[in-house]
């Protein structure tokens, strides 16, 4: 008979997608406490090594329940595993205090405990943001009627959205617009502490290469220069931008979940456009409606145009993804704005 624990063996001749989804599904299935299944898990996962996809996989259904940013410092202002103090310091304590802004207005709270947790990894220097494990909804009795405590869930979302912002600030990104995007969807408030540590970045001309990382969400590469850290500045210092709402039908091509992005195509588009995804609700909406059928669906954007230092006279425009339900087929078009 065979062991609950014995690392399932995945035949060549069965489809790519059922072969992933199986795989995924015996990583989840030993992902408990006990010695035979951290043993099992083990011999699973060194099955795998040499293979990136599978490894990948493994790398995602491991991940920590809490969101975790790591991030590795490099450059000439980094000695062996030094930095400048003050200016690491600053640079911390300037993610930490926006992590907490984050979550605090998104919540309504007036008040919010910062528990975001900060370890040393290895590497040169190298820091690892993790927020407190989280906590099943209804899990802390009265919390919500309190002003005053900690929700480690919206705390991995608001650090999720610290690293789609170094994720995707390179001048070389696959859409430029799209950090314009994810400032504007930052509370105000939440921003001069982020451009705190983006200064700190610039001044000692720091490489940043990293990671976000969560179960259930995926793994999100970061990797910042000094170039990129530059145009997050700009982009977090812009004050010339227009926000209007656009209402369309179109369909869904596709998305991926750790980065917080979708792509969707108006009727009678002639290309695909880059959409963030701001919130879990939504990243599921899309998910289910980006299918191979690619079903038809209503979609409220909010367009943001920015005109302001770096970007020329034209400027940008970015969406953000507002609300979506399906459509019905046959239909008429809609392109309201």
């Amino acid at each position: 008979m065979k062991s609950p624990h014995e690392p399932t063996v995945f035949v060549s001749h069965r489809d790519d997608d059922d072969v992933e989804e199986s795989f995924r599904a015996a990583v989840r299935s030993l992902l408990g406490a006990d010695f035979s299944s951290r043993l099992a898990l083990g011999s699973l996962v060194a099955s795998v090594q040499g293979d990136a996809k599978y490894e990948l996989i493994a790398r995602e259904e491991t991940a920590p329940r809490a969101g975790e940013m790591d991030l590795h410092l490099t450059g000439d202002q980094i000695e062996g595993h030094s930095a400048n103090a003050a200016a690491f310091g600053n640079f911390v304590r300037q993610i930490a205090e926006s992590v907490k802004i984050i979550t605090r207005e998104r919540m309504g709270k007036t008040r919010f405990i910062n528990d975001l947790l900060i370890e040393p990894g290895p590497g040169s220097v190298r820091a690892i943001f993790r927020s407190p494990d989280p906590v099943p909804p209804g899990a802390i009795a009265g919390a919500k009627d309190d002003p005053f405590w900690s929700d480690p869930n919206q705390q991995s979302l608001a650090l999720h959205h610290v690293a789609l912002l170094l994720a995707n600030a390179e001048p070389t990104a696959e859409d430029t617009g799209v950090v314009d995007a994810l400032v504007e969807s930052l509370p105000p408030k939440a921003r001069p502490k982020l451009i705190g540590a983006v200064k700190s970045i610039v001044k000692q001309d720091w490489l940043i290469d990293g990671e976000f990382r969560q179960r259930g969400l995926g793994i999100e590469p970061i990797s910042l220069s000094g170039a990129g850290a530059k145009r997050l500045r700009s982009a977090l210092e812009v004050r010339e931008r227009t926000k209007q709402e656009w209402i369309t039908t179109g369909h869904f091509d596709g998305h991926h979940r750790s980065r917080g992005l979708s792509w969707f195509v108006p009727d009678g588009g002639e290309r695909e456009m880059t959409v963030v995804v701001p919130t879990a609700e939504l990243t599921a909406a899309v998910a289910n409606l980006s299918t191979e059928s690619a079903p038809r669906v209503k979609a409220t954007f909010s367009v943001i145009s920015t005109h302001g230092p770096g970007e020329g006279d034209a400027g940008t425009r970015s969406f953000i993804l507002e609300a979506v339900t399906e459509e019905p087929e046959g239909t008429v078009p809609l392109d309201l704005g």
